[in-house]
């Protein structure tokens, strides 16, 4: 079964397929409680944190560490149409259609069988060890120049991802890329059972999940489970997989081999062990600079072979590492072979190219939409980048490529950061669909409506069916805007947009939408920090996997997110499962329910004055003092709510909170506050980075140990207890309690190097960059910067004048001596700091240019070399908290994401 833009998605004999209330109590054996069963959904989630669409279905799904039914109320009361529940009385919900079900998870999973059985298009499932994310984004990248395809969010693989996944599949698409994870043996049962794939990947069997599955065999034996109904020919495995296990496989598999032999190789084979991170690069790989690794690069082959005559045959061969991913030619059968430049870092992605590119031939793809798919995929630009005008106004910049897949999950990314501020979405042409185009540009259309963003502008042919299927679906016309070149459409968003908007860039690159974007941004300072919300959140999970099911994090994001926007940290982090944040001041807590935020907000330093806050705004207080308690009281009591507080005891840092003997006694008469309730008790460690001071880290905790006990038995609640800070929580078991505090550790910066060795799996997420202002040669004798602090001796010395200062973040204890980084370089700060610029010597740094990029601190490729804000601490003799904190609000925050 190859791709066809000519046959029809819904299967044979199906009406339209449309996803209907009564439809859904029916094929998930449930009973409909309010509501007419023809009302349609628009959309089925999980998470009441989003912004729901009108007509959206929310799941309340239950887990040991939270339950989906107490947030039912607000799912409906922000514009869910209806929700699916298996317990629970009316009146704790409120107005909206019910369904219910014996089991939510259960009948979602029957919901999307039943769905996905209403068409028979193309369904490919990827599966392996590692490498379904980026396999599933390259085919989905090489498929989309010809056919409207519907792809996996992100890495949407789970029990609950993968019906997500499969219930979003519309009519208007001719594929679906599904990855398919499990932990558990008996899930894949359950898997196939939705997916019903007609094509299949295995990328590889490695130890992930080892732990649930057993060995590598047993492993392999529940993911081949996924392709046992697969006609021949269908399935795209590694040669080496298919040899290991041979005997598991039901039907005769596409061989891929795809072995780099040479000095440039990571392992013996290319792509066995992909220990590497998904999107990552390999360490040591490439030097960074402009064009090839060096003059005679070394080259190898990787082959790609089928098991049934030659259709999915691919070839990569003349493998070089180029600075910026990789340059091969690659060969399909009965189609030729072509030059690829690949701009992805990391050996083992020209494996996931011919893997990916295989089962695009198998599936029809020709050589143009092969090559052009892998082209324009390019990790670092296919990643949103967010900044923030000078004139206040956010621009979600992600107008390299588009396609289907990537435009909606653009308007998503638009939709849930313009939570409470107005959306406007600036999109172009998508090329490349073929006869699907159209029909594809109507249906973004209709996406943009359903997600109600509040303005719409068009640029390019194609674009004119964005605007007529937003109308389509309800969007008023008058906000609707048709620019008839770029220049015009330059003029009329500097007229339009004001303070607080949100905009969001997508098209395909020739359209020239970026060029728009720079306009925006053209005042822009060089200097700049990059904060990676996906390493952010990746950091989170690893964090969450070594604490258990039964530890949940709050997130501190006080100092306006030391420095980086605690707004949208707070918004990434609140979509991955964080159960609450923690503030210093009530002023922090209110941009961030003003932006729609939910969670619970710790806030950790308030004084009686600003109880109004507290109360208004629905924060948690730290409280220790009974003025501070009163003062809650009486705003409770006008309001005729409660108020959550938390109670600080000073177990030994002596700094503020209750001494052990008073705690009891306090706690006793918080308790009878009537408006107040104790939500729950904290205490702070002061050491708990340092080896040396673990003694005293008990001693702490034996103190708190006995508060807490004594609480209990005094019939005080202590609710939620949190103790560890981001050193306690990597490094003392005992610490964790039910909740830990984590700040820093979040961006990948550690205290100590202690806390480093045991934080495995987190990688930094912050880059500070600027740029080459001035190149010069001084003289032997010459003397650089004020104070004549530094003398060229020996010889002459090329330096360069950088655009960053102290005024910017760059501290002045770095003169003469710090070092950056310029092209992977390390480079010598010379002279004293100034306010606004800096000298260094890059006379070992090759060639330099007036206008190269300079990192501070950072990576200067993934996995590649670095320098950590650490190094500047220690020679500062302070911590990475105070530095980051130090950062200029001149400094432009660019945020990246998926």
């Amino acid at each position: 079964m190859a791709v066809s833009s000519k046959k029809r998605s819904v299967a044979s004999g199906e009406s339209a397929a449309r996803l209907t209330l009564g439809e859904v109590a029916r094929w998930a054996n449930g009973k409909l409680d309010g509501g007419d069963p023809d009302t349609e959904i628009s959309e089925v989630v999980v998470d009441s944190r989003r912004l729901l669409a009108a007509g959206a279905l929310f799941v309340a799904l239950e887990g040991p560490r939270f339950d989906g039914h107490a947030y039912v109320r607000q799912a409906l009361e922000s514009g869910a149409g209806a929700a699916l529940v298996h317990h629970g009385r009316r009146e704790e919900f409120g107005e909206g259609s019910l369904i219910r079900v014996a089991d939510t998870r259960a009948a979602l999973q029957a919901i999307a069988a039943a769905w996905r059985a209403k068409f028979d298009i193309p369904v490919v499932a990827i599966t392996g060890s590692n490498g379904k994310t980026i396999v599933k984004d390259m085919l989905a990248s090489m498929l989309a120049r010809g056919h409207t395809v519907h792809a996996s969010p992100g890495s949407y693989n789970s029990q609950v991802g993968v019906p997500l996944t499969l219930l979003g599949i519309r009519p208007v698409h001719d594929v679906a890329l599904v990855e398919v994870g499990i932990s558990q043996r008996g899930e894949m049962a359950r898997q196939v059972a939705m997916v019903r794939p007609t094509h299949g990947i295995l990328t590889n069997i490695g130890s992930a999940h080892a732990a649930g599955l057993g060995d590598a065999r047993g492993i392999a034996e529940e993911k081949m489970r996924l392709f046992e109904g697969l006609e021949p020919g269908r399935l795209v495995v590694l040669r080496e997989v298919f040899e290991e296990f041979s005997d598991l496989f039901h039907v005769k598999p596409h061989l891929v081999d795809a072995a780099i032999e040479g000095e440039i190789a990571v392992d013996q084979a290319f792509g066995g062990a992909f220990e590497a991170r998904d999107n990552a690069g390999e360490e040591g790989l490439s030097e960074p600079g402009d064009g090839e690794v060096s003059e005679t690069p070394e080259e190898a082959e990787g082959r790609a072979f089928t098991g049934d005559g030659e259709d999915g045959l691919s070839v990569a061969r003349q493998v070089q590492a180029l600075a910026s991913g990789w340059r091969f030619e690659l060969a399909l059968a009965g189609r030729g072979s072509r030059e690829v430049r690949l701009r992805v870092p990391g050996a083992h992605n020209v494996q996931n190219a011919s893997v990916a590119a295989a089962m695009a031939g198998i599936l029809g793809a020709s050589m143009n939409e092969v090559v052009g798919g892998l082209e324009r995929f390019e990790l670092s630009e296919m990643r949103l980048q967010m900044h923030t005008t000078s004139g206040g106004v956010t621009l979600i910049n992600d107008a390299y490529n588009a396609d289907p897949a990537s435009a909606r999950a653009a308007l998503e990314v638009l939709r849930n950061f313009s939570a409470g501020q107005r959306s406007v979405a600036i999109l172009g042409d998508m090329l490349d669909l073929g006869a699907r185009a159209e029909e594809a540009h109507r249906e973004l259309g209709r996406t943009v409506a359903r997600h109600k963003i509040d303005a719409l502008y068009l640029l390019g042919e194609l674009a004119k069916y964005i605007g007529e299927g937003a109308v389509e679906a309800g969007m008023d016309p008058a906000r609707i805007h048709q620019a008839g070149g770029l220049e015009a459409l330059n003029r009329v968003l500097e007229e339009r947009l004001v303070a607080g908007d949100v905009v969001l860039f997508k098209a395909s690159r020739t359209i020239g939408l970026d060029r728009a974007a720079r306009h925006l941004l053209e005042s822009v300072a060089p200097t700049r920090l990059s904060i990676d919300l996906g390493t952010i959140r990746d950091n989170y999970h690893a964090l969450s996997r070594h604490l258990g099911d039964e530890v949940g994090v709050m997130a501190v994001v006080k100092s306006f997110g030391y420095g980086n926007d605690a707004t949208r940290v707070s918004q990434l982090l609140a979509r991955q499962g964080v159960r609450a944040l923690a503030v210093a001041y009530p002023d922090e807590a209110i941009p961030l329910r003003r932006r729609g935020i939910r969670l619970p907000i710790l806030v950790t330093n308030v004084q009686a004055a600003e109880a109004d806050k507290i109360v208004k705004y629905d924060l948690t207080a730290l409280i220790y003092a009974l003025p501070v308690a009163r003062a809650l009281q009486m705003q409770a009591r006008r309001a005729g709510r409660e108020v959550d507080v938390h109670l600080e005891i000073d177990s030994g840092m002596r700094r503020v909170g209750l001494r052990p003997e008073d705690a009891v006694a306090f706690g006793k008469k918080v308790a009878g506050m009537s408006g107040l309730r104790i939500g729950g008790v904290m205490t702070h460690l002061a050491a708990a980075d340092d080896p040396d001071e673990d003694a005293f880290t008990h001693r702490q905790l034996d103190a708190f140990d006995g508060v807490l006990e004594g609480l209990r038995a005094a019939g005080v609640p202590t609710g939620v207890v949190h103790a560890a800070n981001t050193a306690a929580a990597w490094r003392h078991w005992r610490a964790r309690y039910s909740m830990v505090r984590v700040g820093l550790g979040l961006y990948g910066l550690h205290p100590s190097e202690a806390v480093g060795d045991e934080a495995r799996g987190v990688r930094p997420a912050l880059r500070f960059t600027t740029r080459i202002l001035h190149l010069q040669q001084v003289e032997p004798g010459d003397t650089v910067g004020y104070g004549r602090t530094w003398r060229c001796e020996g010889q002459a010395r090329r330096l360069a004048t950088i655009a960053v200062g102290y005024n910017d973040g760059f501290p002045r204890f770095l003169s003469n001596g710090g070092e950056v980084m310029v092209g992977g370089r390390r480079c010598p700060v010379v002279g004293n700091v100034c306010m606004d610029v800096a000298m260094i010597d890059v006379t070992d740094a090759g060639q330099v240019r007036v206008g190269d990029e300079v990192l501070l601190f950072g990576e200067a490729t993934p996995g590649g070399p670095s320098i950590a804000v650490e190094e500047w601490a220690e020679r500062g003799h302070t911590i990475s908290y105070e530095l980051l904190c130090r950062i200029s609000p001149r400094v432009r925050r660019i945020f990246l994401t998926e």
